[in-house]
């Protein structure tokens, strides 16, 4: 199924509760709580979503405040 056609139930049942939130609703998440905030790890950050690719750990932002 095409993702951008997905029911919200559909989508509720794919995300967690907070991801919902996030992407469907175009909420936020509050500072420094992410799982992957503080995380150097080489690899691919994906749209949790649709699988998208969206940077690599190259690109990841880092703004140098804590």
């Amino acid at each position: 199924m095409d993702t951008a056609n997905k029911t919200d139930d559909q989508w509720r049942k794919e995300l967690t509760p907070e991801q919902y939130r996030i992407l469907r609703e175009k909420g936020t998440e509050r500072a420094f709580t992410n799982t992957y905030y503080d995380v150097k790890d080489e690899g691919v950050y994906k749209c949790a979503a649709c699988g998208t690719s969206l940077f690599t750990s190259d690109e990841k932002y880092d703004s140098g405040s804590d």
